[in-house]
């Protein structure tokens, strides 16, 4: 999935702008592509210009300012890049015109490189084909098609790729990855759900413009605003498939339903005002408003750049790696903007240990010796490459989390530290490192947040510039 970063690349390096501003640039860029495509196929389409127009400001408003604080991940781009390969769809089932070869090819690769990246979403383009077949009673469309052609050499070159010059990802990291993720207790995934009201609204709103005004636009809003509506419903599927409950996999279905909200708040403005300008103008101002409450649900009390940086933990790292290289060993780390914040590399290649803590949680749940047994030689696996990290890149600070073993007093703990120190590999690398201190930090990473819980003690080592390593 990292792969969506690199066109950022060269504006990091060569043009000397930051990593978030790269990035903001390459995906504004996404964004503005994908909806010039998806502006030229509503022109293959009866809506007229103007409606296409309103569409397109729909998708925009539910791709930028309704991504909210998502903007710019993974899921943001699937719901980019999926829209117009959709319309693209519905055109080949439904009109008999050719499609522009060049619109055709750009809505699907981009719509491959949504199914790439998470191959649940597969059930939209799926649904396309089921209205193809059911239109066109003919299996042969379906499977004799540039989609369906463009679709498979886009999936077959993505595993190439891999295959040629990562093949690691398919042997280790792959199957190692889906045996863990799912480890862990998900986030109950109806939470989220209450985003869908949005989708809801908008289709009680697009019903009820029929009942206002029976003129051609609002018909035609009222059809898109069923669409979207339809493919938001869609996007719970695969949301309720990866089954985390995270706030950032609901940017698919949330986003379809913030362009149906939109279109239907632009067909609401539009029976008050006679100007689609004015009510285009109203509307947007609407949804700026809604979608702000209503995406950017970051608490106020979350610590900024300077608060976070005067946290002891993150203090003590910049004024002891003289070497400007650490390694920190939670287990879920909030630790990771620390190279971002501070002239510090990190030298550990896990950002945090969640798979070491994944293979915790199975080993305490296994009555299998043997399987226990295996369990324990794959968390042995990983303390062998933390220990070899170490000796490789010789960090000049090492910090070790305290973490409680008793719940009721919560009371800081050296028991992750002496389980890693039954590694003779890991040891071995400890001998040149010396304890300094004990800190704590506040994982919760909010302002006044003082509870205990939420207070990570950790053991600070560090490595003596005298020391021959």
């Amino acid at each position: 999935s990292f792969l969506i970063y690199l066109p950022a690349y060269p504006l990091f390096t060569t043009l000397g702008f930051s990593a978030k501003f790269s990035v903001l640039i390459i995906f504004l860029l996404y964004v503005l592509f994908s909806n010039a495509i998806l502006f030229k196929l509503l022109q293959k389409t009866r809506v007229n210009s103007a409606t296409a127009i309103i569409i397109c400001c729909a998708t925009l408003t539910s791709q930028t300012w309704g991504a909210g604080m998502y903007f710019g991940l993974k899921d943001h781009l699937i719901l980019s890049f999926l829209t117009p390969l959709t319309l693209l769809q519905y055109l080949i089932s439904t009109s008999d015109k050719k499609m522009p070869t060049v619109l055709s090819i750009s809505a699907i690769i981009m719509g491959g490189i949504a199914l790439c990246l998470k191959p649940y979403y597969i059930v939209l383009p799926a649904a396309l084909y089921i209205h193809r077949l059911l239109t066109t009673k003919s299996l042969k469309k379906c499977i004799i098609s540039i989609d369906t052609f463009g679709l498979f050499f886009c999936c077959l070159s993505y595993i190439c790729f891999i295959y040629i010059f990562t093949p690691e990802f398919l042997t280790v990291i792959l199957p190692e990855t889906s045996k863990l993720y799912t480890v862990e207790a998900p986030f109950p995934i109806g939470i989220n759900l209450k985003l869908f009201a949005a989708t809801i609204i908008a289709s009680l709103i697009g019903l009820a413009l029929v009942i206002g005004e029976n003129s051609e636009e609002q018909q035609e809003i009222k059809k898109i605003i069923l669409i979207f509506s339809g493919l938001s419903a869609l996007c719970i599927i695969p949301y309720a498939i990866q089954n985390k409950g995270f706030l950032y996999h609901t940017i698919p279905f949330l986003g379809y339903g913030v362009a149906a909200l939109t279109l239907a708040a632009y067909g609401t403005c539009r029976l008050l005002t006679k100007k689609r300008t004015t009510a285009l103008f109203f509307t947007l101002i609407i949804m700026g408003a809604i979608t702000h409450i209503g995406t950017r649900s970051m608490s106020s009390t979350i610590m900024n750049n300077k608060q976070f940086k005067a946290q002891p933990i993150v203090e003590y790292i910049d004024e002891n790696a003289w070497n400007n290289v650490y390694i920190t060993y939670d287990m879920k780390s909030m630790l990771s903007p620390l190279p971002y914040l501070l002239d510090v590399k990190n030298g550990s290649r896990f950002g945090q240990i969640w798979n070491l803590h994944a293979l915790s949680l199975l080993s305490s749940r296994t009555q299998n010796e043997e399987e226990s047994k295996i369990i324990k030689k794959d968390m042995m696996r990983v303390i062998d490459m933390m220990a070899e990290d170490i000796t490789q890149n010789k960090p000049s600070v090492i910090a070790i989390p305290l973490y409680p073993t008793d719940q009721e007093t919560n009371e800081p703990s050296d028991m992750y530290f002496k389980f890693l120190m039954a590694n003779a590999k890991f040891a071995q690398a400890m001998e040149n490192y010396t304890f300094d201190q004990k800190i704590h930090f506040n994982k919760s990473l909010k302002t006044g947040d003082n509870q205990e819980d939420n207070i990570i003690w950790h053991n600070m080592y560090i490595l003596e510039k005298s020391n021959n390593l």
